[in-house]
């Protein structure tokens, strides 16, 4: 069911096609939105489409601890066990089913001396087990240090290489809740997000999108402000370089819906809900359901699909309710 999304669309298909067609990889990436704005909408139509055009993609929501850009031993295992490759979920699972090429994975592997082709090389040689340990880097979970992260990252962008050699242009990532990045302890927890988020762009293996609320934003604008005044003391020059290129970022905005696209958004809903309960009509009306949807300040399509279907399970009930004592009378 999409509402007033053709435009937004366009825009990352045009993205989806420079990613494919090489050179400067687009990005990173910011789809802006306040909660209840419909980002997960838009993260769930970006993944069909590129299921269709086969694009290996990850799609997760950031955290403080797990999923964390700061601590990337963490979280590392989780992308790569998930990436979805359309017929196949995870590296391990798209080479058994030959997504990803064998023959170009020894050949790829035996030409590097990295820790995720070493495992590679130890799952293509019979330890699986061990390999794929290594090779998906749950082997840097424990000890929960913070030198972990930098192994993780450098295993991360050889697995976007691999990819990248062996079974396309790279992999797309879809990071939800962006604005998670503000809950780090302080601002050492920041730089290594930024960081890594700029190590990953620079890559040319990943394509980046990052679902953020104006948190998010005015953080990284924060940050920014306090580094210039520090003289970037202790920030790396990939951490400088994404605060300091906010500006030239791709923004989108999540699509205002008007009040003629709330009404077929509303109808549109009311076929479904009838298509599974049979024939019911709303427990108030259509017009009452919009009139107190824009009576909130944010408008949040969240909102009006949450009013519509409560009122639908009111009437759905009442039906209910009226029908079991007919039926018991009788």
């Amino acid at each position: 069911m999409k509402i007033g999304s053709e435009e937004i669309e366009a825009q990352f298909n045009a993205a989806f096609d420079a990613f494919l067609q090489g050179g400067q990889t687009p990005g990173p990436i910011l789809l802006e939105g306040d909660w209840g704005s419909g980002k997960t909408h838009i993260k769930t139509l970006l993944r069909h489409e590129m299921r269709r055009r086969q694009i290996p993609h990850v799609a997760t929501a950031l955290g403080r601890y797990q999923g964390s850009l700061a601590h990337l031993h963490l979280t590392v295992p989780q992308w790569l066990t998930t990436v979805d490759f359309g017929g196949a979920r995870g590296l391990r699972a798209a080479l058994d089913a030959g997504i990803l090429s064998p023959g170009g994975t020894h050949a790829w592997a035996n030409t590097k001396v990295t820790p995720f082709a070493e495992g590679l090389r130890w799952a293509l040689g019979g330890w699986d087990e061990a390999g794929w340990l290594r090779a998906l880097g749950h082997c840097y979970a424990m000890p929960n240090q913070g030198y972990q992260h930098w192994k993780a990252l450098d295993l991360v962008l050889s697995a976007g290489e691999y990819v990248a050699t062996v079974g396309g242009r790279g992999i797309a990532l879809l990071l939800d809740e962006a604005e998670n990045v503000c809950l780090q302890h302080d601002i050492r927890g920041r730089r290594r997000s930024y960081d890594a988020l700029r190590r990953l762009y620079l890559s040319q293996h990943f394509l980046l999108t990052l679902f953020v609320t104006a948190r998010f934003l005015d953080q990284v604008q924060q940050d920014w402000r306090q580094g210039l005044a520090s003289g970037w003391v202790y920030w790396t020059e990939e951490a400088r370089e994404f605060v300091s290129n906010l500006r030239h970022m791709t923004r989108l905005k999540t699509p205002a819906l008007r009040l003629s696209d709330a009404k077929e958004l509303v109808r549109r809903i009311h076929a479904v809900y009838q298509e599974a309960y049979g024939p019911i009509s709303f427990a108030t009306s259509e017009a009452d359901i919009l009139r107190a949807w824009t009576r909130t300040p944010t408008h949040s399509v969240r909102l009006l699909i949450r009013l519509t279907v409560s009122d639908l399970d009111v009437a759905a009930g009442v039906t209910s309710t009226r029908t079991l004592n007919e039926e018991s009378v009788a």
